[in-house]
């Protein structure tokens, strides 16, 4: 993958009122009996003396807070004043303290030794923090990094102590400055696992830097949904939001399409009559296969359950002519440009990417038009040489020379690639679109489209005596489709028959058409982040999501995780009359196969667009329960076994503290979280 600049992970101090004891008399050493006492801010002084017989001076810390007066303290008790704690050993006297007003203490020997330590504060660590146990002394105004964690001191005050202990808990001293730490993530998030044709109905999960996202993009803002309690530990808001395009925009951008046809003199909407199904030419390398895969989850992330693309483990004779693929199929070939079987390709150079198709159409005499029934099957070409080509350093001349590269590689100091992944992906995106019948849209009335020819743009590479242009994308959401590309599909596949005619084509075809949506959303906070999940709901389409910060190791790698790992949480969805489904949510993952159980149990609904309701107020939805068997890879999961329906999830947090993701069936689509 190309080059990424990974932000710094601030991670939350959480501070607790439990105190915990380590150190004392100086802040250090026991009590001592030294004829002088130091002073704040330098210097000594000689301590009160009463007839030099019972007082006996009692060190105390710089900064000990403690008001001038007596402090009594019984045998074996504590006693918490100021910023220090005065503790009187157990089986003899009461100790007695005497604070006087310049600071100094004095205790009387006619009772016990008092001891006085420094009152500490435990300092919440995520686990993978990597302190080796210590003292870390940290000056005002100054930064130390250790490990993969850095330490900083405020500036004007005191210097900040922190204590780890051999089990990685930690404590500070509340007599020093407060302390606060960043935790650094790696210079490279584990990458994503590798996705192949077999995982093709799973949802798609995208790497946001930093984030990891299951899903939908249609995650609403947390203020725009109202508060309505906690299920099972999970904080639960919902409500409506104005997120649509509306039926008008819809139906404009459309209108380009139904009038304009591939034949001249053709119109007629030109859709597929049966979910199409995409088949791989036979010898697709891995690295491409994964584009194409990629691709197909993020469009059908738009389409509803019943109408999404079939990624079929057939594939398909390599370099088939358009006449050969069967009905109802779209073939990809990733292949080099002069071996396209595509009489009417552009010119050379041309294009990286081409969709070729056939309708099936009619002449309509009394019209006088061609009208076309429907897409009967497609073929998208992609030059696999051009997204394969680089500038790459000669070693032996020092000069930057045009290359085709045998496999994709990472972007280096002697490697530019032409083309990152994400704009492959997003080139392949938008061949699949074409075939599914979307063209290129006008630029200046659609500009917020992923079918814009202007999806691409060329950046000038100067090198020493040449330039280059590299292919880079201009802004597309993560998920590759905006909304309008989302709302024109779902229209065009749920509402809309193949061949629609111009003249039936208006915002009342689209039958109810909202622009206002239904969520329903999760939040769990854990140290260190938060993870998020819900479902949203609009115009007869359910889109469930998950999303939370990237763990800094694959789950296998966690170093503090051992044998069988548990989370906890709830389950949120809706059905596709629009009821509402909670239930609680459990994955246990035995990390020496990686193989777990994900159970969703005491799942109940209520009305439709109901806000979920407190544990057992609802009614039982289905049986009660769905359960399936599942496998990780990387930091992602997914369904081997169990229930129907495609479970696609993640885990959240640096040392996986939470997971989410998204449960998708014919009769419910919801997400899902836990905290472990």
């Amino acid at each position: 993958m190309s080059e990424k600049r990974l932000p710094i992970l601030f991670i939350v101090l959480f501070m607790t009122a439990t105190i915990a004891l380590s150190g004392c008399g100086g802040g250090r050493g026991g009590s001592r009996t030294s004829p002088t006492t130091s002073m704040p801010g330098g210097g000594t002084t000689m301590p009160p003396v009463d007839n030099g017989e019972t007082r006996e001076v009692l060190p105390l810390p710089s900064g000990h807070g403690l008001a001038a007066g007596e402090i009594p303290v019984a045998p074996g008790g504590s006693e918490e004043r100021g910023n220090v704690v005065v503790s009187c050993p157990s089986g003899g006297m009461a100790c007695v303290v005497t604070v006087a007003a310049d600071g100094t203490a004095v205790y009387d020997r006619t009772g016990g030794t008092p001891t006085v330590m420094s009152a500490q504060e435990p300092w919440t660590l995520p686990s993978v923090h990597g302190l080796a146990a210590g003292e870390i002394t940290v000056q005002p105004g100054r930064s130390e990094e250790n490990d993969n964690i850095v330490v900083t001191c405020p500036a004007g005050g005191m210097a900040c102590v922190v204590t780890v202990a051999t089990d990685g808990a930690a404590t500070y001293e509340r007599t020093g400055g407060v302390p606060t730490f960043m935790l650094v993530p790696p210079e490279e998030f584990p990458e994503l696992p590798l996705q192949q044709p077999v995982h093709g109905a799973q949802a798609p999960i995208v790497d946001l830097e930093g984030v990891l996202h299951v899903g939908a993009n249609v995650a609403p803002p947390a203020d725009q949904l109202a508060a309505g309690g906690a299920y099972n530990g999970v904080t639960v808001s919902s409500g409506r939001v104005l997120d649509g395009v509306g039926a008008d925009r819809v139906i404009e951008y459309l209108e380009q399409y139904v009038n304009l046809g591939e034949y001249k003199n053709t119109v007629g909407l030109e859709t597929f009559s049966t979910r199409p199904v995409v088949r791989l030419a036979d010898g697709t390398s891995d690295e491409f296969a994964e584009y194409a895969t990629r691709a197909v989850q993020l469009i059908n992330a738009a389409l509803p359950y019943e109408k999404r693309i079939v990624f079929s483990r057939d594939s398909a004779p390599p370099l088939a002519a358009i006449a050969d693929v069967p009905d109802g199929d779209i073939f990809i070939d990733f292949a080099p440009y002069e071996d396209w079987n595509a009489p009417n390709k552009p010119p050379p150079g041309a294009a990286a990417g081409i969709d070729q198709s056939e309708l099936v159409f009619h002449y309509n005499t009394e019209a006088k038009r061609w009208e076309v029934q429907e897409r009967r099957a497609s073929h998208v070409w992609i030059d696999s040489e051009e997204i394969l080509t680089a500038i790459v350093l000669n070693p032996d001349t020092r000069v930057w020379e045009e290359k085709v590269l045998e496999s994709r590689v990472d972007d280096t100091d002697t490697i530019v690639k032409f083309y990152s992944d994400d704009v492959v992906i997003r080139l392949v995106a938008h061949e699949i679109i074409h075939a599914l019948s979307f063209k290129h849209p006008d630029p200046a009335r659609f500009p917020e489209s992923i079918m814009n020819i202007e999806l691409f743009r060329e950046r000038p590479v100067y090198t020493a005596g040449a330039v280059f242009r590299i292919n880079e994308p201009v802004y597309v959401p993560g998920h590759i489709l905006f909304p309008l590309d989302r709302e024109a599909l779902l229209a065009a596949y749920s509402r809309l028959e193949p061949g629609t005619l111009p003249e039936d084509l208006s915002a009342e075809s689209l039958g109810t058409w909202d622009d206002t949506s239904f969520h329903i959303r999760g939040d769990l906070d854990f140290p260190g982040g938060q993870a998020s999940f819900g479902v949203a709901s609009r115009n007869g389409l359910v889109q469930p999501w998950a999303f939370g910060p990237t763990p800094l190791t694959n789950l296998a790698d966690n170093p503090v995780l051992s044998e069988t790992v548990t989370w906890n949480g709830a389950l949120l969805g809706i059905t596709p009359s629009a009821e509402t489904v909670a239930g609680s949510a459990r994955l246990a993952v035995e990390l020496a196969t990686l193989d777990g159980q994900l159970d969703f149990t005491t799942m109940e609904h209520w009305g439709t667009n109901e806000a979920p309701g407190a544990i057992g107020t609802g009614a039982t939805w289905g049986d009660g329960d769905l359960g399936y068997a599942i496998e990780v890879r990387g930091n992602t999961f997914i369904q081997t076994g169990g229930d129907d329906g495609e479970v696609t999830g993640a885990f959240f947090g640096a040392a996986h503290e939470a997971m989410g993701g998204v449960v998708e069936r014919t009769d419910l689509a919801a997400g899902f979280g836990g905290k472990r």
